[in-house]
């Protein structure tokens, strides 16, 4: 997708970020309104997919002084101080008349379409201060799940969660009409004006042909084994000591019920049980019971690391008789909250794992930031990329709430330096992601024949997830 924009500025923020030198920041900042418009907005049903944090491709044609032209009150601190420069961290009021640049550029994002469609974009003009474009007085009562909020009601209603200022871009939505939760009605096209508060311009999808992505199985059908790792993230944002004892309490509880498919199935969860026990535990319970279905399981093994544990998972494929070895890490993988220790699993199993599959919250992309993976473990750059270098074919699975959104196409860029093959796999939304693995698995053991076949295919087997997925082949110099 390529198409002409314009942002607009405050001249507190130029200063503070340098933009007159560095323009390309604020287009960056204005790009990401796309994730949320396409996933959250008026394309959603569009099936039209930002590849982010990506190049894109931006060309900076002209950068003006202008005047900032609309009156706008600062009337909540923002979460992140770090994005804004000091003289918005406290409440203030933005005048019509204050000093501002515009910057005029062109920019491709790269765009996974699954249709044709000619899609009218908006995005607004200032993105470091679009939450507050909507006044107090046109506020609602915003209901997401069980969590009620005034916010502002041009986004999702997810919004009432997010809370955050910064974190608007996720759910824009400039043209959402509707009742709030007090059933007050409210027309976000009558709040943000189109030229004043957000620009309109539209783009061409032209949707990809059917994908004839070839998987070649050769590294794994040559294995006497096959290895797979798993990690799966603590979801409660409240995960502790106790998340993983409770874990442990459960795993040991029900091991016998794993060894059948069904009863943990149409097991019933209890509003207490969902309260008081991680969500990702009674994933990794459906997850084991399932792969029974296909896999004859030895008994696990549960290693308790503390901060986390490991469950170790031998057996036998039943069709083909190859033998499986399973290691799935549980615990905390939150790197935003200063949670998550995954980093050495996740080192470990990009060296040595032909299959690795991450289940968890996505953390801003910061949860599979392969740059902090290596200074938290203190690896020089050539380390890395012997990492990287390691296995000759490897599929990587994303398996995270709009993992395409933080996708900065570092593991492919790792793993291409040196001549090895990588299929990565992005979750685009979904709600069982346990599920993607699990049919990826019982296709391997129903096809280890050598043959090459579409990785698309392979999710059809089985257990049909509902996940969207894209995916992206890449075999290195």
């Amino acid at each position: 997708m390529r198409f002409r924009g314009r942002v607009r500025v405050h001249s507190d923020f130029v200063n503070f970020f340098h933009l007159r030198e560095h323009p390309e920041k604020a287009v960056e900042m204005q790009l990401q309104y796309i994730q949320g418009f396409f996933a959250k907005g008026a394309a959603k049903d569009l099936e039209v997919f930002l590849i982010g944090n990506r190049d894109n491709n931006i060309e900076i044609l002209s950068v003006n002084d202008t005047t900032y032209g609309k009156s706008v009150l600062i009337d909540q601190q923002p979460d992140n101080l770090a994005l804004y420069p000091p003289s918005f961290h406290r409440s203030r009021e933005v005048a019509e008349s204050d000093a501002a640049i515009t910057i005029e550029y062109v920019a491709e994002p790269k765009i996974v379409a699954c249709q044709s469609a000619n899609i009218t974009i908006a995005l607004p003009y200032d993105p470091y201060l679009a939450f507050w474009l909507v006044p107090e007085k046109a506020r609602a009562e915003v209901q997401f799940g069980s969590v009620k909020r005034r916010t502002n009601p041009c986004a999702d209603p997810e919004m009432a969660e997010l809370v955050f200022p910064t974190m608007y871009w996720y759910v824009w939505q400039p043209f959402a009409e509707g009742n709030d939760s007090g059933h007050d009605s409210f027309d976000c096209k009558k709040i943000l004006l189109s030229g004043k508060d957000y620009l309109l311009t539209s783009a061409d999808f032209i949707a990809e042909s059917e994908s004839h992505t070839e998987v070649d199985f050769k590294f794994l059908q040559d294995k006497p084994e096959l290895r797979v790792d798993v990690i799966f993230g603590l979801l409660s944002q409240a995960a502790n000591r106790k998340s993983l004892d409770d874990a442990i309490l459960e795993f040991n509880k029900y091991g016998d019920i794993l060894k059948s498919a069904d009863a943990l199935e149409h097991r019933q969860l209890t509003p207490s049980e969902m309260v008081t026990r991680d969500q990702a535990v009674w994933a990794f319970l459906y997850f084991t019971s399932y792969l029974q279905s296909f896999v004859r399981l030895e008994t696990p093994t549960i290693e308790d690391a503390g901060t986390h544990l490991l469950i170790h998972n031998k057996g036998i494929l039943k069709r083909s008789g190859k033998k499986i070895e399973l290691t799935t890490y549980f615990g905390p993988t939150d790197e935003p909250q200063g949670k998550a220790q995954h980093w050495a699993f996740l080192k470990n199993a990009v060296e040595e794992s032909p299959i690795v599959f991450y289940i968890g919250h996505s953390g801003m992309g910061l949860n599979l930031d392969f740059e902090i993976m290596r200074t938290k473990l203190g690896l020089s750059p050539i380390q890395l990329k012997n990492i990287f270098a390691r296995q000759p074919y490897q599929l990587f699975g994303v398996l995270s709430c709009y993992a395409n959104f933080y996708d900065n196409g570092e593991y492919l860029k790792l793993r291409s330096q040196t001549n090895v093959t990588s299929d990565l796999m992005l979750s685009v939304q979904g709600r069982y992601p346990f599920l993607v693995p699990l049919s990826l698995l019982r296709f391997l053991d129903l096809s280890f024949s050598g043959k090459k076949t579409s990785l698309e295919k392979a999710l059809l087997f089985g257990f049909k997830p509902e996940e969207k997925m894209i995916f992206e082949r890449k075999t290195g110099v």
